[in-house]
């Protein structure tokens, strides 16, 4: 058959496979891998006879696209036979889905063909007989012995291929070299704070924003629209990590950060709880900058969770999160969506969906209406009807600095007044008017301060609550998600 075909191949379950295991050794051999695949689409397609194939999208850890003539069909057809079983081979348990299209019937057929193949069944090996020796940590079937650091020492342990092949990779971290550093965290121990936040960004109206340039502009300006993306992403985590996570290096000279996913326009990052709040603003303002005449945004979220907590968990958290903060403020600035965060602190083991948890712990049902004990979403930039992520972070210092003789608030009020919230609203207001008055008399720059912040805020000094137009016809307060920063943001 003549013409031109399109083939494209994605890979899913990237950030369930790396946060897999609470190790973080672990955690950088599966980033490396990932990071490796790019170059590893891009050998094996040579390999394969198809180095003159045009790239549509450049091979990245999440997928590649490109375009094929008639000539290489059959070059084309063993690739895809074999393509899959060298990406299983590189990264076990890894889920891969490809689809070939004729170029004249475009890219919407292209991504129904992708999720068609993702409903097919997919069967991770070797199967878990009943005389098969299992790997005694995750319960799955071994196949290598390998070594494993325990208080007295190294032992050999049965491991099953994911674990393995991270074990191995871990030596090499690729991702950090990307990210032009190298001396990251590698176990829990090394974080000194009792809590941990898991951050996760991702590009906003992403998708939308390829298909109008592949309509309006062509394969070339996709191309080049890709990598400048993957370029924007690149810097700012750079820019990030170099204005936050470098002047907090520990004593040994490690960042207190663990890099996850680097990629496209997805970032995702375990980091010291009183670093995470400072380093997602500076991403996502970084981001629009790098971005330059692209004008693109992001959104992103931030779980704060205890040093015990399972990071897979944490990470779901995070997700949900980012999709909250992409959800509420969809289209909210001239069309655009714009760059805001939104964040939540665990304080329970058992870790829930983010609407029931807002649900549960946020969300007040009174007389006069709904009201929440969150402001979340918070935007970057100013958004009309949204609270700005930097006054939050401004208010939450004024708790931080208690006992300081210029600023401060007695955190303790504050505590109950939000306790209070929750209980009874009659009397949360009435506790709130007396704080609002002995702050005043006793502590007048202080409050000065706060008024400021509470304004810009659009918090009502009478209630203490806050009506935005981003929250529906509910009513909002600031003081829990200030209470939040000021209990992770000061190292332990």
């Amino acid at each position: 058959m003549s013409g031109e075909w399109l083939y494209r191949y994605e890979v899913k379950g990237i950030q369930d496979f790396i946060m897999a295991t609470d190790k973080l050794r672990e955690m950088k051999g599966a980033s490396s891998l990932i990071v490796e695949l790019g170059d590893l689409f891009t050998e094996a397609s040579r390999a394969a006879g198809l180095g003159t194939a045009k790239m549509v999208e450049p091979p990245v850890a999440g997928g590649a696209t490109m375009l094929v003539n008639s000539d290489d069909r059959r070059k084309l057809d063993a690739f895809m036979a074999g393509w899959p079983v060298i990406v299983a081979r590189h990264a076990p348990g890894l889920r891969l889905v490809q689809a070939l299209v004729p170029k004249e019937d475009g890219f919407d057929e292209l991504h129904r063909r992708l999720r068609a193949d993702r409903s097919r069944h997919f069967t991770e090996l070797p199967e878990a007989g009943p005389l098969v020796m299992r790997a005694p940590r995750t319960g799955l079937p071994a196949t290598e012995l390998g070594t494993n650091a325990t208080d007295e020492g190294r032992k050999m342990v049965a491991m099953d291929p994911a674990s393995h092949r991270k074990a191995v990779a871990s030596s090499n971290d690729r991702l950090g070299q990307r990210l032009d550093q190298s001396d990251w965290v590698d176990n829990l121990e090394e974080i000194t704070h009792s809590y941990l936040a898991v951050v996760h960004a991702d590009g906003n109206d992403i998708g939308r924003r390829k298909k109008e340039v592949l309509e309006k502009e062509g394969q070339e300006e996709l191309l080049s629209f890709s990598r400048k993306l993957s370029g924007a992403t690149l810097s700012a985590v750079k820019a990030a990590i170099e204005e936050v996570l470098v002047p907090a290096r520990r004593k040994d000279g490690r960042l207190p950060a663990r890099p996850i996913v680097v990629g496209g326009d997805d970032v995702t990052f375990i980091i010291r709880a009183d670093l995470a709040f400072d380093f997602t603003l500076k991403l996502l303002e970084a981001f629009e900058k790098e971005s330059g005449d692209l004008d693109l945004h992001a959104c992103a979220g931030i779980a704060y969770v205890h040093l015990s907590h399972p990071f897979h968990l944490a990470h779901c958290l995070a997700e949900e999160l980012c999709e909250f903060t992409k959800e509420n403020l969809r289209g909210r600035q001239n069309g655009i969506t714009p760059s805001g965060l939104s964040f939540y602190r665990l304080t329970t083991s058992i870790s829930e969906a983010y609407d029931e948890l807002r649900r549960k712990c946020l969300l007040v049902t009174r007389e006069g209406g709904k009201r929440l004990l969150s402001m979340c979403p918070y935007t970057v930039g100013d958004v009309p009807g949204f609270p700005r992520a930097a006054d939050i972070r401004e208010l939450s210092k004024l708790l931080a600095a208690e006992g300081v003789e210029e600023y401060g608030l007695p955190s303790g009020p504050v505590r109950e007044f939000v306790g209070l919230m929750l209980e009874d609203g009659n009397l949360a207001e009435k506790r709130w008017q007396r704080f609002r008055t002995v702050q005043k008399q006793d502590n007048e720059k202080t409050w000065e301060k706060t008024q400021q912040y509470l304004e810009a805020l659009g918090v009502n000094e009478e209630t203490g609550w806050a009506h935005w137009s981003g929250q529906g016809e509910w009513e909002a307060s600031p003081w829990l998600d200030a209470m939040t920063l000021n209990r992770t943001q000061s190292p332990e």
